[in-house]
Order: structure tokens, then C-alpha cells, then sequence
């Protein structure tokens, strides 16, 4: 099920899951899924809309869905975060973003305790270069601050968030990995981030004349 939600740069929200008509028809979607043999479904709500306000969570638009899923015996895969953040957040850039997606998988984890099985970012680097490097997904895609040369000091942002994220983690190193899918998952994939960014901005000026 498609369920990307992008803030585009001219400001209008594109929910995929309300385009399809996912939202009125989502018993029949499925129930095709379950007749086609499928036993496992990658899936989650429009994290704009569970998550409103920092610290404010609404989960009338999956509650239902989660709950039939879990009756019908499919495997949920969550997917937590899918090409969009919520209005409140800065984007993909914003260094903090890593703080507020563990602290809604946490959340998340503890509605639906018995899901096992995480997507914390969609296509983590992909995410990050269109949002970041070449935005064209956000509505930061107009901010010039991400123009120009000073997108080659854009791989610093990650960075600070990753120690932001090391600070504030009270998870131990050691802990379960099915214990919670947030925080260290986030870590891993903020460096995942920086490295992606670094290596896209080096390569980037390699091709630039007189490099």
C-alpha cells in the first residue's frame, strides 16, 4: 500500500493514502491482499496525522486498520516514516528530526505492541538526497539557504543530529535489538545519512572544474 505523505514547495500536502481512496476502502485493500496469498504487508499510517503536535499523538486514523490486520494473521512490516514529516517538524533537515522520529516509534511501539517488524525511514538515502541535497520533496526545496555552495556544508546537519541523538539515547548499547525499534535504529541510520551526504557532496565537487 502507498503511503507516502510529501510537504511539496508549494505547500500542499500529497497524501497518497487519501489519493487512493485508501482511507473509505482500506477493508477491501486488504482483503485483496490476504485473496493474492500475502502473509506479511508493509504498512503504516500517515505519521502527519498520528503525531500532530510535539508530544500529541492521534491514532484514529489506524486503530481500526491495525487491529484488523492483527486479526487476520498478516504480518505487519511498520512503516514509520515514508517520504514525510509532520507540518511541525523542519523537514528531513531539520536536526532535531531524529529526536522526534524515535520519540514516535516509541510511542508507536507501545500502541502496537505486537508488531515485531520496523521500517523506521523509507529509502533512507533516497530521502535524504531529494530532501536534502536536491530538494525537490519539501517544501524547504525554495529555502536558498540549501543553495548554492552552501550545500556542500549540508553534511554537517546529520552529524549534529547523530551527537544530538547519542546525548539524549537512554538506551543501552547492549539492550535487545526487539526490545525498541527507535532510537538505535535512528542512530544507525543518521549515520547511514552522513555518510551518504558526505560521499554524494565529495563526489559532487570531483566533477566541478579545476577539482
Amino acid at each position: 500500500v502507498e503511503n507516502s505523505y510529501p510537504l511539496l514547495p508549494d505547500g500542499t500536502r500529497h497524501d497518497q493514502l487519501e489519493q487512493c481512496g485508501h482511507y473509505d476502502r482500506w477493508r477491501e485493500d486488504f482483503g485483496l491482499a490476504r485473496s493474492l496469498g500475502i502473509d506479511a504487508l508493509r504498512y503504516g499510517p500517515a505519521w502527519y496525522r498520528t503525531n500532530p503536535a510535539p508530544g500529541r499523538y492521534d491514532w484514529s486514523s489506524v486503530d481500526d486498520q491495525m487491529a484488523w490486520l492483527r486479526q487476520a494473521g498478516l504480518l505487519v512490516i511498520a512503516d514509520l516514516c515514508h517520504f514525510g514529516a509532520p507540518d511541525w517538524i523542519d523537514g528531513f533537515r531539520d536536526p532535531a528530526f531524529p529526536i522526534h522520529l524515535a520519540a514516535y516509534a516509541r510511542e508507536f511501539a507501545r500502541r502496537f505492541p505486537w508488531v515485531r517488524h520496523f521500517t523506521p525511514v523509507n529509502e533512507m538515502f533516497v530521502a535524504a538526497n531529494l530532501v536534502v541535497l536536491r530538494p525537490i520533496v519539501h517544501r524547504d526545496a525554495e529555502d536558498d539557504g540549501l543553495r548554492g555552495a552552501q550545500a556542500d556544508r549540508i553534511e554537517d546537519r546529520p552529524l549534529a543530529a547523530v551527537l544530538l541523538v547519542e546525548r539524549q539515547s537512554d538506551i543501552p548499547a547492549d539492550a535487545p535489538a526487539n526490545v525498541y525499534p527507535d532510537l538505535r535504529e535512528i542512530r544507525r541510520y543518521e549515520v547511514t545519512l552522513r555518510r551518504g551526504l558526505a560521499y554524494d557532496a565529495g563526489q559532487r565537487r570531483a566533477r566541478l572544474p579545476g577539482a
